[in-house]
């Protein structure tokens, strides 16, 4: 069996990856998983680089001591909430690298035969 999954970037707490088959790509940061469409995952990226470009602006004006960032979802009772410091993090995992690798030939099994 062939993997058609590709990685486009990992980071110490998340990874992305791209299915071409089916046009979806997948986002797992921390403890959460995300299936975007093309233009979803473009819009997602954006929102998150540009909140960033926001708080980094806000920070050196008011001297604010933001500890989590609240990221709205279309629903109303689920919000995301981050820190600056995962918010970095989310937006290293949001750079262009693409490590295009075939995960089937990456996968190590180990077999007990107990």
């Amino acid at each position: 069996m062939k993997s058609e999954t590709q990685i486009l970037n990992i980071t110490t707490n998340g990874i992305i990856s791209k299915k071409p088959s089916i046009g979806t790509y997948e986002i797992v940061f921390k403890n959460m998983a995300f299936t975007f469409t093309h233009n979803g995952y473009h819009e997602f990226t954006n929102y998150i680089i540009d909140l960033k470009e926001m708080l980094e602006e806000h920070k050196s004006c008011t001297n604010c001591k933001c500890h989590e960032i609240e990221i709205p979802t279309g629903n109303k009772s689920l919000k995301l909430i981050l820190t600056y410091a995962e918010l970095q993090e989310l937006e290293d995992l949001f750079a262009s690298n693409s490590y295009r690798i075939n995960l089937v030939n990456r996968l190590e099994y180990g077999f007990s035969l107990n």
